[in-house]
């Protein structure tokens, strides 16, 4: 199964790589500094992206089974309102380059996931929370 990551040199994106090419599978992981991280992901074949559209990538989704969209800017810096700003502008555009990728691909992907949600809840401590839940 061919499977590509948006977001895939995140802490997220590199472990579900390194899972999914353990389990024999192919791997695109797309990033916006690919020539950052080398040979740094084994087995994982890394490819550039602007975050924003499907230009220069959109082709690997043509007979890729499945694309899971983990792309984002970093949460890891304190949250002013640019940055918050910036946080959900980089999850819309890149929701928005994954649309376009397949729209375009003759042989559409069986899957498409988009994983976005950190901190819509708030913080809740330990409490288990469902998609019913209001946000924090």
């Amino acid at each position: 199964m061919r499977v590509i990551i948006t977001g895939g040199t995140g802490l997220v994106g590199r472990a579900l790589a390194a899972s999914l090419v353990s389990d024999g599978h192919e791997v695109v992981a797309l990033s916006r500094t690919p020539e950052r991280f080398g040979k740094a992901l084994g087995g994982v074949r890394l490819a550039g992206w602007d975050g924003r559209t499907a230009e220069g990538w959109g082709g690997l989704v043509d007979g890729s089974d499945a694309i899971i969209n983990l792309a984002g800017e970093t949460i890891g810096a304190r949250w002013t309102a640019e940055r918050k700003s910036r946080i959900l502008e980089s999850r819309v555009n890149a929701g928005q380059a994954v649309v376009q990728a397949v729209e375009q691909a003759s042989v559409k992907p069986q899957v498409v996931v988009q994983a976005s949600g950190v901190g819509y809840y708030g913080p809740r401590g330990g409490t288990k929370l469902t998609e019913d839940e209001p946000a924090g």
